[in-house]
């Protein structure tokens, strides 16, 4: 270890030194000016590794200057760390500035740099413990004094937090200063909503939207190229009524309404028609040409109730109008037949007895009772289901012994006609698909 002297003055003022010793351990030391002096800790090497510099008439020339490889500050004790301790002006006050070293697993050393560098740079490293002075590579910093400029693309990643912007009173604006793009664009999710202004209007997903709105009725149309207008629709407004799952009727230019006979089946997707007077079909009775005609039977599912009346028929039937006279009653749910005569067209009910009831052409009655309305074909509600109440459906029916009506078994009489007139459709009400055969059998 080197030995350590002190300097001291002597009565002529000069400075002699004497070595430092353990019992001067713990005294103070003077140094006085008398006209500028310096006061050198040397080791015994003869390196002055501590000089003291007192000014000669100013106090802030006092200076201490260490020369050495490394001046250590450690701390008082093990849990301490070194410390250096910078205290402003007393004048001003008692504040300091510290600087103390962290707890580390390796030492490191900091180089400052060679130069103040300029208003604005940061202080950077190489990674190697060089710093220096660097232009900021971004110029951002936050809203609270100035704007914000990016200097490149920007993300910012909430990490599945909300992003609340709150205008508190003001608005939340997307504008384009410079002009290019033509417009500002705002992408909502994984690009799949695009909205943007564009002119006179705005744009989403390339469908653009009027920049005002439009007067008191008026509907938002497009031009069939991605461009919506607010105009005036054609036609005015729609009156009329309805019932749930009736089939709607225009009953004029502007009016729709409805028949609670005729509605939609959603579970059969199929059009339905209940209890009504079906239309009959007009046509030429010489060239047979239909100038209207009614849905067929295929095209439309016709249900019953269970209190219909005899002769009434399904829509889609064949219908017979005749002209002319007509002798007989009419009874409704009847099969009849044309009867051989001159002058007048009489007609009378049928039954299997006589080749004249049995062979000829036939017809049922309808619920009108009217020879202007003869059923040919079609489903309808007989008089009496009696002798075949019980029958299955698809039954084949015969002629009757009974004028005007129908059985389920064929005659077994010698000389009697059998016939085939129709098939049971439900029996316990008195249903049938009439259809007559143009065949006919003689018992014999």
């Amino acid at each position: 270890m080197a030995n350590w002297k002190k300097v001291l003055t002597e009565d002529d003022g000069n400075l002699a030194t004497t070595n430092l010793t353990q019992s001067d351990a713990g005294r103070s030391y003077t140094l006085a000016s008398n006209g500028g002096s310096n006061l050198n800790f040397v080791s015994g090497n003869s390196n002055t590794v501590l000089q003291l510099i007192t000014g000669i008439t100013n106090a802030g020339g006092d200076l201490l200057v260490v020369k050495s490889n490394e001046a250590r500050f450690q701390g008082s004790s093990g849990s301490l760390p070194g410390r250096i301790a910078l205290f402003e002006a007393t004048d001003n006050g008692s504040y300091k500035v510290g600087l103390s070293a962290p707890n580390l697993t390796q030492d490191y050393e900091l180089k400052l740099p060679t130069s103040l560098g300029n208003s604005g740079d940061v202080l950077q490293t190489d990674g190697s413990g060089n710093l220096s002075f660097a232009a900021s590579s971004s110029s951002d910093t936050h809203l609270g004094n100035t704007n914000l400029t990016a200097d490149d693309s920007r993300t910012y990643d909430c990490d599945g937090n909300d992003l609340t912007i709150d205008p508190n009173g003001g608005q939340f604006e997307i504008s384009d200063s410079t002009g290019s793009p033509v417009s500002p664009e705002f992408a909502v999710g994984q690009g799949q909503v695009h909205i943007k202004t564009v002119a006179n209007g705005m744009s989403i997903n390339s469908i653009v939207y009027p920049d005002s709105d439009g007067t008191t009725g008026q509907a938002l149309t497009t031009n069939g190229s991605g461009t919506l207008s607010f105009s005036t629709v054609s036609g005015g407004t729609i009156d009329g009524s309805g019932g749930s799952n009736r089939i709607a009727i225009w009953s004029d230019s502007d009016t729709l309404t409805s028949d609670s006979e005729i509605t939609y089946n959603a579970t059969g997707h199929r059009i339905e028609a209940g209890s009504f007077t079906a239309s009959e079909i007009s046509g030429n009775a010489f060239s047979g040409i239909v100038t209207t005609k009614a849905l067929q039977a295929q095209e439309i599912n016709v249900g019953f109730a269970a209190t219909t009346s005899a002769g009434l028929f399904g829509t889609g039937s064949r219908l017979l109008k005749k002209g002319g006279s007509f002798t007989g009653t009419l009874t409704a749910g009847r099969i009849m037949r044309y009867s051989q005569g001159q002058g007048t067209n009489p007609i009378t009910t049928a039954d299997h007895t006589t080749s004249a009831g049995a062979t000829t052409m036939l017809f049922c009655t309808t619920d009108a009772a009217d020879a202007q309305e003869l059923l040919l074909n079609g489903i309808i509600k007989m008089s009496s289901n009696q002798g075949w109440n019980n029958a299955a459906q698809g039954t084949p029916l015969y002629l009757g012994s009974t004028s005007g009506h129908v059985q389920a078994s064929p005659p077994t009489t010698q000389n009697y006609y059998s016939r085939i007139v129709g098939y049971v459709i439900n029996a316990s009400s008195a249903l049938i698909y009439f259809s007559p055969s143009q065949e006919w059998i003689k018992i014999s």
